[in-house]
């Protein structure tokens, strides 16, 4: 099968830890064909989409792939399945991807479709689950956002620390702490701090295809509250609990009801905090850990829609 991934720059990428890497070589590994190109490197004309791409002849663990550029452009629609991992924010570029690609998603599989990516937001997504009577409001963490400076903080905002964090923020880039809460800038989110995050991190969780297929812990640095691996956060492996394991497979069978064939859903003290369904990460950390390899179930499922 030919296979095409639209990323970052290879260049940009952590080989020791990214996922979509893992991805190329469970691929390979298939004995299949596997293309890589970026958001930069796509074109419409006559109404069709068309690419410049690099093959991946190689990718050896721990180290960035080798690759052959092909010369000749490339239709989209010639793939067998397309994965969708450029990197978040999901920002101008991200969302003129995204448009561009609906065009062809009912041509060639899409991981996960760009209609998806377009109708649903990673950090709204746990309370569309709550209006789709899969989730519980009890189950999230509560949440003030402000499109504009005219509203103040609701009276019955819980008190003591809060965090804030943006709209199209990731990796846990500017999120902040505040020791009393206050209304946020426009389009900036307002949590009460969940102070278990330094005690017991946060969870990720991955979901295919309707289903829990594994996950792990992450705990922020000493004295921090953000527990991205990018951010510095470690992983260990722990069980779910009786409650978590629940949350999680409601929210599964939620995300399938929608569309969303992959995902890595974030936990914090048994409330979702997010889903992650642009690029969701952390397969390496939780194989490095000692958790089994991940990469052969995304695979088995791209070949099964073909």
């Amino acid at each position: 099968m030919n296979f095409l991934i639209i990323g970052d720059s290879l260049r940009s990428l952590k080989p020791k830890t990214d996922t979509s890497l893992a991805i190329v070589r469970e691929a390979l590994l298939r004995q299949h064909t596997i293309h890589w190109t970026t958001a930069e490197d796509l074109f419409l004309w006559k109404g069709r989409i068309h690419l410049r791409a690099d093959a991946i002849t190689g990718c050896a663990d721990h180290s960035l792939p080798a690759t052959d550029t092909i010369q000749e452009t490339q239709l989209l629609n010639s793939y067998d399945g397309v994965w969708i991992r450029k990197d978040p924010p999901f920002d101008n570029s991200y969302l003129s991807l995204c448009w561009l690609l609906a065009l062809e998603e009912n041509n060639v599989p899409m991981f996960n479709k760009p209609s998806i990516l377009l109708r649903y937001h990673e950090k709204m997504l746990p309370w569309e689950g709550v209006e789709r009577g899969y989730l519980k409001e009890e189950e999230l963490i509560p949440t003030f956002l402000p499109t504009g400076k005219r509203f103040p903080l609701p009276a019955d905002f819980p008190r003591g620390e809060a965090v804030t964090k943006p709209w199209l923020g990731h990796g846990g880039k500017d999120v902040s702490v505040l020791p009393v809460p206050r209304s946020p800038d426009p389009y900036f989110f307002l949590q009460p701090l969940q102070k278990e995050i330094h005690r017991s991190g946060d969870r990720r969780i991955f979901i295919l295809n309707g289903e829990v297929i594994g996950s792990f812990v992450r705990l922020p640095p000493e004295g921090e509250i953000k527990s991205n691996i990018a951010s510095g956060g470690r992983g260990i492996l722990r069980d779910m609990s009786k409650k978590e394991s629940e949350i999680a497979g409601r929210l599964a069978i939620f995300l399938q009801e929608i569309g969303v064939s992959f995902a890595g859903a974030d936990m914090i003290h048994e409330k979702i905090s997010e889903v992650n369904i642009t690029s969701p990460t952390g397969f390496m950390t939780f194989q490095d850990i000692g958790g089994r390899r991940l990469a052969p179930q995304l695979l088995e499922h791209a070949e099964a829609q073909i």
